[in-house]
């Protein structure tokens, strides 16, 4: 009997504010926007559970903004006539805009994962990478394709702290 009414305390002190903190966790998890409102416990966990229940709050404020700000990003990319292909650390091609995928014809999904050369398939778009990445500068070059009937300009630029070894190459229709 002893050992059941200190488990039944236990209970009511401890367990029953974790159940309802995992069941936070839980909402917040599973997307809900709406989670419980935390219950008022007469003991330390009832302040803990509301506590969490803000910062849970404020984080999936500030991941729907970012969300926002990212696509906002990728609609301006997708609408520039420029042509933008970014690089990560290892020479692969990361992403590119639609327009990057006219002036080189290659779709994005076919150019992820492969590298400069592979991708932009010119020894000058090559070694301005390679010297971009090297030197750590901002470089360009201008190339006249003949078999498109157009001239290029590219422009390398290192994406620095913000994503250390990744390339942004701008393609200008000159």
């Amino acid at each position: 009997a002893v050992f059941g009414l200190l488990f039944f305390v236990f209970y009511q002190r401890i367990g029953k504010p974790l159940d309802h903190l995992v069941s936070i966790l839980k909402e917040h998890i599973a997307g809900d926007e709406n989670p419980i409102e935390p219950l008022h416990f007469p003991n330390d966990i009832g302040p803990l559970l509301y506590s969490i229940e803000i910062l849970l709050k404020s984080l999936s404020m500030q991941i729907q903004e970012s969300d926002s700000e990212h696509d906002t990003l990728v609609s301006v990319i997708n609408r520039i006539t420029d042509g933008i292909v970014i690089i990560n650390d290892k020479g692969e091609v990361s992403s590119l805009n639609p327009a990057a995928e006219s002036m080189f014809n290659i779709t994005a999904e076919n150019a992820q994962g492969h590298t400069v050369a592979e991708v932009l398939r010119h020894h000058q778009w090559i070694e301005l990478h390679r010297f971009c990445q090297e030197s750590d500068i901002e470089s360009s070059k201008t190339l006249e394709i003949p078999s498109q009937n157009i001239i290029l300009q590219g422009i390398a630029v290192p994406l620095g702290e913000s994503l250390p070894g990744y390339i942004l190459m701008v393609f200008q229709d000159l």
